[in-house]
């Protein structure tokens, strides 16, 4: 019946889709098997070899282990073509299918229902109707197919050496950026200090004069305000010259508890070795206690 079946009917062959993962390494002869299946169906990484095919065979025998058969040895011009069996896991210890390499075989898989009652006209009928339950366990033209495959992973190799280098690049423009917003952030932060340090100094002196001016008597500090402007509006020799003849009496009384300062605001000392009053600048050391309007200029202090 089985001979029969097969002189009368063509079986329809899955098509032949080589799948592999992805590793970036090159496969080779040696490691092609243990790296790649054989579906009749396209996955992800894979390459197609040939389509579905239907044959008439010349020859059909079964193979036996025991009193079980295993597969279905067909002839087709001298080559041979197995039909391995799969078991189902619950009905045997063993479930894997025999292989057949280096000859090319296909696998069956069936369920335990049909693998107890199973006939020949249920095998040949599975098969001329190319049902999705089996698949290629092992096809000569798929070691062909190594470079297409090499060539695949050389390419994705290469996408993602090129995927890493924008991704460093794209890191390093982003800690480029973010170290010149820190740096202009502390140049602010540096910035506003000076300008706070800045005011607190300004502040400081303002307080200082008006200390001195009322401890002086010389002018109210709205008089003195008004005459300090009147002085930026100066020629500085002018004023040096008029704030000299407001202060030269008080050295002549020797105050050394107040400070001598004219409206202008300048503070004026005398020098204890050449006996001249000049202004506070030209002088290198001054002041202290009861000795506050007294002090060495620098051209004496350079002798």
């Amino acid at each position: 019946m089985m001979q029969r079946y097969i002189d009368n009917h063509e079986i329809t062959l899955p098509p032949l889709d080589v799948s592999w993962t992805y590793s970036g390494e090159r496969f080779s002869e040696e490691n092609f098997w243990s790296r790649v299946s054989l579906n009749p169906h396209q996955y992800y990484n894979t390459t197609h070899v040939n389509d579905s095919v239907k044959i008439k065979f010349d020859k059909s025998e079964l193979c036996y282990d025991g009193e079980r058969p295993t597969a279905l040895e067909l002839t087709y011009n001298a080559s041979k073509l197995y039909i391995a069996i799969n078991p189902p896991a619950t009905f045997c210890k063993q479930s894997k299918a025999r292989s057949f390499f280096p000859n090319s075989y296909l696998v069956l898989d069936v369920s335990k229902a049909v693998f107890e009652n199973l006939t020949s006209e249920q095998c040949f009928h599975i098969l001329s109707k190319g049902m999705s339950n089996w698949h290629w366990g092992h096809n000569a033209k798929a070691i062909k197919a190594l470079d297409l495959i090499n060539a695949e992973n050389d390419r994705r190799q290469e996408a993602l050496r090129r995927e890493m280098e924008e991704l460093n690049k794209k890191r390093q423009k982003q800690q480029e950026e973010e170290k010149r917003r820190r740096e202009l952030y502390r140049q602010q932060l540096e910035k506003q200090a000076l300008e706070r340090e800045k005011q607190i100094k300004k502040q400081t002196w303002q307080n200082r004069n008006q200390v001195a001016d009322f401890q002086t008597g010389i002018l109210q500090p709205e008089a003195t305000q008004a005459k300090r402007n009147e002085g930026i509006q100066k020629n500085h020799k002018v004023c040096l010259k008029e704030g000299y003849a407001e202060i030269k009496d008080l050295f002549e009384k020797g105050d050394q508890s107040n400070i001598i300062r004219d409206s202008y605001g300048q503070r004026w000392v005398k020098c204890e070795i050449c006996g001249e009053i000049k202004p506070d600048y030209d002088f290198g050391s001054y002041g202290g206690l009861n000795h506050v309007n007294m002090g060495t200029c620098r051209d004496c202090g350079k002798k």
